[in-house]
């Protein structure tokens, strides 16, 4: 089954003008990656926070490029899961 990771709450600012970046892919697509494990790091105008994995299985898709700016409504990656 594949499953869309979103970022996870306490990373979307408050305020709805801070911007979100994606600063780096800590994975590539067809990687394996466990629960818990950080997949991915992102920046605010006030810190840098690390996404983890919500579930075990492989990185199928990645839909936003390094240094783009994230929707938080929108799903970042796409990990199908080994269940």
């Amino acid at each position: 089954m594949n499953i869309e990771v979103f970022l996870p709450s306490e990373v979307i600012p408050e305020e709805p003008n801070i911007s979100i970046q994606l600063s780096q892919w800590l994975c590539k697509v067809g990687d394996y990656v466990e629960k818990g494990k950080d997949i991915a790091e992102v920046t605010t105008d006030k810190a840098v926070f690390v996404v983890p994995a919500p579930i075990t299985g492989t990185i199928v898709e990645i839909l936003v490029d390094e240094g783009l700016n994230i929707d938080p409504k929108k799903p970042i990656c796409i990990i199908k899961s080994k269940e």
